[in-house]
């Protein structure tokens, strides 16, 4: 066996060779924007090998579930294409913001977690479920900033959320220590606002230390503290599938390198 059946990599294309060559797969996350105006060439028929072979989950940036401008319809319908394609475990996008009417932030940008904020929000991921016709799961983003009039901490207002839409957490454990440390929050606390019931999969990454904050940088390995918080998480709400997400160009064998280092983090012993 490759891996432990429960620890997930995200699929990046500079791999398609080396996960084609395994014989036994673990899970694989696919970022949905990278393919989602794709008809056909290497990245669309890598995608198909590998859709045939894997458990998959879906992930996306694009669904701006938390601004104010209408939802973008054309993109819902090529997301709903490639989840009806690709019938993942999971479906994901991020609790946050990226754009207006006119602009796109290119960035994941926080929400003002308040009841105004709530309403909005449980709206629009009810209207977005009922599109897609699969339940949406919304992961905690990194935070930087705190805003004066919030109400609710980031998870407190994800597990409101999810009871007033139906929504699912995707609980990325980096995302919440690093909001944790730059507000002076402990992400221990913070972890038993959440319901088991809500929580679908969980996200680990590198973060750099940047002297008196924390960044999400996932470019290098997931640290000693954020692992210690994946225990907890673990035991608190279940084994879920965990995905090591590097955003840099890492090397097959670092990948690997770091696959076999979660499972001792979770004492889950070696491959086989």
């Amino acid at each position: 066996m490759l891996d432990h059946p429960f620890i997930g990599y995200g699929l990046r294309s500079h791999h398609y060779r080396q996960w084609d060559a395994q014989r036994r797969t673990p899970v694989l996350e696919v970022l949905a924007d990278n393919y989602l105006y794709w008809r056909g060439g290497p990245a669309y028929y890598n995608l198909g090998r590998i859709c045939e072979r894997f458990p998959l989950l879906v992930h996306a940036v694009g669904t701006n579930i938390g601004g104010f401008c209408p939802l973008d319809r054309d993109y819902l319908s090529e997301f709903k294409r490639l989840i009806a394609w690709l019938q993942p475990g999971v479906v994901s996008d991020h609790l946050c913001f990226t754009r207006d009417r006119r602009h796109s932030s290119f960035d994941l940008l926080p929400i003002l977690c308040n009841s105004d904020t709530l309403a909005a929000v449980s709206r629009r991921v009810r209207v977005v479920q009922e599109i897609l016709e699969v339940p949406l799961a919304l992961e905690n983003p990194s935070s930087y900033v705190c805003y004066r009039d919030a109400e609710f901490s980031d998870l407190e207002f994800l597990e409101l959320l999810c009871q007033e839409s139906g929504a699912r957490i995707l609980l990325d454990i980096n995302n919440l220590y690093v909001s944790c440390f730059n507000s002076g929050l402990d992400p221990c606390r913070e972890l038993q606002k959440l319901s088991s019931k809500h929580v679908v999969q969980y996200h680990v990454a590198g973060h750099s230390d940047c002297g008196d904050y924390l960044f999400d940088s996932h470019d290098c390995e997931v640290k000693t503290e954020v692992w210690e918080l994946a225990r907890l998480a673990i035991a608190s709400f279940g084994w879920r599938p965990l995905v090591i997400e590097r955003d840099d160009e890492v090397s097959w064998d670092e990948l690997m390198s770091e696959g076999r280092r979660a499972r001792l983090q979770l004492n889950l012993g070696q491959c086989q």
